[in-house]
């Protein structure tokens, strides 16, 4: 088996990535020796594929000889022909025509051709060496082409490649050279019933892998501890542990000596099932039978405790391999990684990432694809591709997983670079996996680019790479999301031509898409549709089904629904009656919800949290919050804990009937729960503080919002300005109040500046009537602005106000502090009062307004514009 399966190492979003890579053991590998095969030992290849085999020296006929190559089985060595024209002479004309057609047809630099039997019939080709380096087509072709010029491939050939189908997932191929191998005669040895039946559990046929070891057993062949080895592995990755260790049990029954490869399939099982000390007990075992664990075991033990949240065990037993003198290597970092990456300590996995670096590990592209993918989770994106230029730089190549990471990573933060990334994969001949295509065409989606996620659908079934559930269920949700059903549809029935049945979630898309126009037919019709074309009925598409017609109000429809969900079999269950409730309260008629409510109760269905959320909505809906509080009540005592959507409700619900006093208690219990309120809640609380005066409430509630992760919106701003407009237009305000009023407005509208929010009409009329509070031309009163308020840029405030959808302030004053220090300003003023005025008046009338001010604080006006509303229509 080949030894490059050490390097291998399963894929880095898996929760028990390392434990798995025991998974990827060479199963033919002991210790430190390999052992190879039984058929010829004469050497056939091209230097170019592979490296040169080390030989053990021949011995007898049937015992098992050593090479790096890994086991091949029993071995005939013969060296007869040395001459020219002997048949098997390194010369002779067979030989010459095998090579020189052996390089037309793979284009290769140097082919070697040795004959092993002397006889010219046995040739050991490079076979061996193109299913090393993965290129299996290649390594088919020229065992066809030997067949066709007579010359048979030995059996170590055919089970060499037949091994390689297997670990490559393509069982087809391999099944087709086991029935040649029949066909020509070639009798089957333990080597070859061992690839068999290992094969058989690769590719998922567990039973007939148990077969070939019972016929193995019946033509009175001995099994190794390869066999027993690949037994163990096939039923470990079964989870069938106790058939795992029956088998270990009956190897020592019959003398065959387990090896560490034996134990590691179990300790492995063990692990992926959590059974943690039972694993560290087979390892004690193991050193009990003087078979001493290597580190894979130790990293596949360390990184399940770590996941067990029993980080001091896994640190006592990384401690204890670095006693026994085992050096930490890229899996031990793996472990180490993946912990530090669950807990959001990613500076740490960095820092030991260069520890270990500094005393030799070199990484590799599955430790910069998991620190890619750590950063990236953490938000880090420069480090996360400052490590992907990193790799770049080494020459490591960049795989699909490590291409998958940056993808998702780039995503995730909303960089659509992603789709550079995508092509270059493909510029690289890398052909991207069903997870690259499945979060492309949910990019594309996102995006509302169609096209482009269709033409990857297409593209993924022409080059071979079947679609999945996930990507069925993407794809058409994004169309059901853009209101194409009609795509949708045909994607649907291009899935029943690739074998796929419509699913709930298809069901529950496609329903809500034709929902959209608020027809109950449509979306009866969409229902027996997909009916018709092999859904399969069950409780959850009835749900579905009820729940977007009660969402639509539409009950009655919802009710026949039920009538023939309980005559196929189906009972009713929380989900359907929190569907039909919610129906009721949409319709405003609580009366009939509650009767559902009290036929759940009377039919034994227990109601749920959300049931109780819909009926306190559908009670505050109409103001009827004492019995809103009865049902509050009522669900705390049966033992349901309210979440943060019921005590929005409720604070909702009493500020919407005036009643503030209620809705802040309901808050403050809330918060000590540590629940933390919507921004629809906390805008209703501001805007009952701001409706009686008591800004300074609301604006720690605006404060306090922030600090628990809230968002304001437009409409919090809103609410607030209006309230300090509404405070400073008091009678009974002092100017200094008025004046800190216009202070909070200003920090306000810079705020909303920052965040890009954009006041409402509304808002805008008060800010006139604020505005004009503080100044009179011509009849108005006029409050100076002192020093603090001159800063207030206007001009982004007449930004503000025209993207409303206002045309602009038809009075408007913009004072602007040109020196900084409010010693000289510049001040535009538009106002019907200059009707008919010089401009000399003009500015005659904004002096006398500001006199005392020009006195005082301010040292001169640099600039002064003065216009009438129509003049200032026609400067635009």
């Amino acid at each position: 088996m080949a030894k490059a399966m050490l390097t291998t190492r399963p894929y880095i979003f898996s929760s028990t990535k390392t434990s798995l890579l025991l998974d990827n053991f060479p199963l033919f590998f002991h210790s430190n020796k390999f052992l190879t095969s039984q058929a010829t030992l004469s050497v056939i290849q091209n230097t170019s594929l592979f490296p040169s085999s080390n030989i053990s020296k021949p011995i007898n006929n049937g015992v098992v000889s050593k090479t790096r190559s890994g086991i091949l089985g029993h071995r005939r060595f013969s060296i007869k022909a040395t001459h020219f024209n002997d048949p098997g002479s390194f010369d002779s004309p067979l030989m010459q025509s095998m090579e020189k057609k052996i390089k037309e047809h793979l284009n290769a630099e140097s082919v070697i051709v040795k004959d092993a039997s002397g006889d010219g019939r046995h040739v050991c080709s490079i076979i061996n060496g193109l299913c090393k380096r993965g290129k299996l087509a290649e390594a088919k072709m020229l065992m066809m082409e030997m067949e066709r010029m007579g010359v048979d491939p030995n059996p170590v050939s055919y089970a060499t490649l037949m091994d390689s189908f297997f670990k490559a997932g393509n069982s087809m191929d391999a099944f087709a050279l086991q029935s040649r191998m029949v066909v020509r005669g070639i009798v089957f040895d333990v080597f070859v019933y061992t690839i068999l039946m290992d094969g058989l559990f690769k590719a998922g046929k567990p039973k007939d892998a148990e077969s070939m070891f019972i016929t193995l057993l019946k033509h009175n062949l001995v099994p190794n501890t390869v066999t027993y080895s690949a037994l163990v592995d096939g039923r470990c990755k079964l989870g069938d542990i106790n058939g795992a260790e029956s088998a270990l049990e009956e190897m020592k029954e019959k003398d065959v000596v387990p090896n560490v490869v034996t134990y590691s399939s179990i300790i492995n099982s063990y692990v992926k099932k959590g059974m943690l000390d039972e694993a560290v007990n087979i390892m004690r075992k193991m050193v009990g039978e003087n078979i001493l664990p290597n580190v894979y075991i130790y990293a596949a033990l360390i990184d399940g405790y770590f996941e067990a949240g029993k980080e001091t065990v896994a640190l006592d037993l990384y401690n204890e391999m670095k006693l026994i003198g085992l050096e930490e290597n890229n899996f031990i970092l793996d472990a180490f990684v993946n912990n530090l990456k669950r807990s959001g300590r990613m500076w740490e996995a960095d820092e030991l990432a260069k520890d270990m670096m500094s005393r030799g590990l070199s990484l590799d592209h599955v430790n910069y694809t998991s620190l890619m993918d750590g950063f990236f989770k953490e938000g880090k994106e420069s480090v996360a591709l400052t490590l992907a230029r990193e790799m770049t730089e080494k020459n490591i190549p960049f795989g699909v997983v490590a291409y998958n990471v940056l993808i998702n990573g780039l995503l995730r933060l909303g960089k659509y670079e992603a789709q550079s990334v995508y092509a270059r994969m493909r510029e690289l001949d890398l052909s991207p996996d069903l997870i690259t295509c499945n979060t492309m065409i949910n990019a594309y989606c996102k995006e509302s680019k169609f096209e482009h996620a269709l033409n990857l659908w297409d593209d993924m079934k022409s080059c071979g790479l079947m679609p999945n559930y996930i990507t069925c269920n993407i794809l058409i949700r994004g169309l059901c999301k853009a209101g194409e059903i009609d795509k949708a549809l045909n994607v649907l029935n291009e899935m029943r031509i690739l074998g796929f049945s419509p699913t709930t979630a298809i069901h529950r898309f496609l329903l809500d898409a034709s929902s959209r126009n608020g027809r109950a037919d449509d979306i009866l019709l969409m229902h027996e549709h997909l009916v018709s074309v092999g859904l399969e009925l069950d409780q959850a598409v009835f749900n579905t089904l009820i729940t977007v017609l009660c969402r639509l109000g539409r009950t009655r429809k919802a009710v026949s629904v039920l009538e023939d969900m309980t005559g196929r079999g189906f009972s009713a269950d929380t989900v359907t009656y929190n569907a039909l409730i919610h129906g009721y309260c949409i319709g405003s008629h609580v009366k009939k919800a509650f009767a559902i409510y009290s036929e759940m109760l009377v039919r034994g269905v227990p109601p749920n949290i959300v049931t109780y959320n819909i009926l306190l909505k559908g009670l505050s809906s109409v103001g009827l919050m004492n019995e809103a509080d009865e049902l509050f009540h009522e669900m705390k005592e049966k033992g349901l804990n309210p979440n943060a959507s019921t005590y929005d409700t409720l604070i909702y619900g009493h500020g919407k009937i005036g009643n503030y006093k209620e809705s802040v208690k309901v808050y403050c219990e809330m918060i000590n729960k540590g629940l933390v309120p919507t921004t629809g809640t906390y805008n209703m609380l501001i805007n009952g503080f701001s409706k009686v005066g008591k800004m300074a409430h609301a604006r720690e509630l605006l404060k306090e919002m922030q600090l628990r992760g809230a968002l304001p919106n437009s409409s919090t701003y809103d609410i607030l300005i209006s309230g300090w407009c509404d405070l400073s237009n008091q009678p009974e305000l002092d100017r200094a109040s008025k004046m800190l009023c216009l202070t909070e407005v200003k920090i306000l509208l810079l705020e909303m500046n920052d965040k890009q929010l954009t006041p409402t009409l509304p808002l805008e009329t008060r800010l006139q009537l604020c505005v004009h509070e503080w100044m009179v031309i011509a009849g108005f009163r006029f409050w100076a602005f002192p020093p603090a308020i001159l800063s207030l840029d206007c001009d982004e405030y007449r930004r503000l106000v025209s993207a409303s959808g206002n045309e602009g302030l038809r009075k408007s004053v913009i004072i602007k502090d040109v020196s900084g220090d409010g010693r000289h300003v510049c001040i535009d003023v538009v106002s019907s009062a200059f009707e008919g005025q010089s401009a000399v008046n003009r500015q005659r009338m904004v002096y006398k307004a500001i006199w005392e001010e020009l006195q005082n604080a301010v040292h001169a006006v640099d600039q002064m514009t003065t216009r009438t509303p129509n003049e200032a229509a026609r400067q635009k």
